[in-house]
């Protein structure tokens, strides 16, 4: 009986051995995908990164060489220091801000004579002619 228990011991001992090895395997393979996708979730967010820096470069490429072009120096030349070419005429006119203000007042204006025209409709017909003539 005791070579028979010894026998099942260690076959015992055995399974539990492969299920100890089995079971590491497997944390580890389960480890080694988590990682992997972490690395390959932090690449594509890299090659995020990338592309909108070339992007970005690529931009500030093009401003480069428009601000190098003669057509952006005579730009500001002529906005910031008010040079004219010869022979050039140069008219000042308001800011569009301040036309829009004076386009409200102008439509606060015509409110107003609406409102005095309603006022007068309320008279009769013979007093307002002779508000007129006189």
């Amino acid at each position: 009986m005791a070579p028979q228990l010894a026998q099942r011991f260690r076959n015992s001992f055995s399974y539990l051995w492969l299920v100890v090895v089995a079971g590491y395997l497997t944390v580890s393979a389960g480890q080694a995908m988590v990682r992997n996708y972490q690395s390959q979730q932090q690449i594509v967010s890299l090659q995020r990164q990338l592309a909108s820096l070339q992007l970005e470069k690529q931009r500030l490429d093009a401003l480069l060489v428009y601000y190098n072009t003669d057509s952006y120096k005579e730009l500001e030349l002529r906005q910031d220091f008010l040079l004219v070419m010869p022979g050039e005429r140069v008219y000042a006119l308001p800011e569009s801000g301040n036309v829009r203000s004076l386009e409200d007042e102008a439509l606060a204006g015509d409110q107003q004579t609406s409102t005095t025209r309603t006022k007068q409709s309320d008279e009769p017909d013979w007093h307002q002619w002779l508000d007129y003539l006189i």
